[in-house]
């Protein structure tokens, strides 16, 4: 989790391919996921941003993949089904780096300072890899790739044993991790709370 790499506006100059060196050559970084919308990126002087990654894979032949879901500032996603299904796709892009690296995958998600939409990802991505490994339910089986999350989740095959983590505990988390400003805007937080709810009939 971090804020937008190479920002500069107001008080930050930063410059965008040394920052994207640093994540892949310091951090060993494989995956980066982008949240800010093109407009956002162009009026913080960052719309070179995606441009830059592809220029680093060509200097230094070492691939960062890239992923985009732009939410607007402040905002939450505009569709609860769109977000699950990419939660999913950065599941997917983890295990065959993992699988290709020896169980070694790094993600960095990011928008602009790194506490409210980069919040709202990392919680509920953190919450629908529990429910998965709760439930045994492999990124690539039929069951996930066919169905909506509202009839899956809706299924009788819920877990008896696990134990519901809430969403509160994960976000508590974050903040430690990141910053106590992690999710403070109520109607992220809350939007996070919505999502939760799409896997609580499992835990009964």
């Amino acid at each position: 989790m971090c804020g937008l790499p190479g920002r500069n506006e107001g008080k930050f100059d930063r410059d965008m391919y040394q920052d994207i060196h640093a994540l892949v050559k310091e951090y060993k970084i494989n995956v980066l996921v982008t949240l800010n919308t093109m407009e956002e990126l162009y009026h913080r002087r960052s719309d070179h941003l995606f441009d830059t990654i592809k220029t680093f894979a060509d200097d230094s032949e070492e691939e960062l993949i890239s992923l985009h879901f732009p939410i607007r500032d402040f905002g939450v996603p505009t569709s609860m089904m769109e977000m699950d299904r990419f939660l999913h796709s950065i599941i997917l892009v983890i295990r065959k780096i993992a699988e290709n690296q020896h169980g070694n995958c790094n993600l960095v998600i990011h928008c602009n300072g790194g506490i409210g939409r980069t919040g709202i990802i990392s919680a509920c991505l953190l919450l629908k890899l529990q429910w998965m490994m709760d439930n045994h339910l492999h990124p690539e089986s039929p069951q996930l790739q066919s169905q909506q999350p509202q009839s899956l989740l809706s299924s009788q095959h819920k877990s008896s044993k696990a134990k519901f983590v809430p969403i509160q505990n994960i976000i508590d988390t974050l903040r430690v991790s990141r910053k106590p400003q992690m999710l403070r805007n109520p109607m992220q937080k809350f939007y996070c709370y919505c999502y939760q709810d799409l896997f609580a009939p499992w835990y009964k």
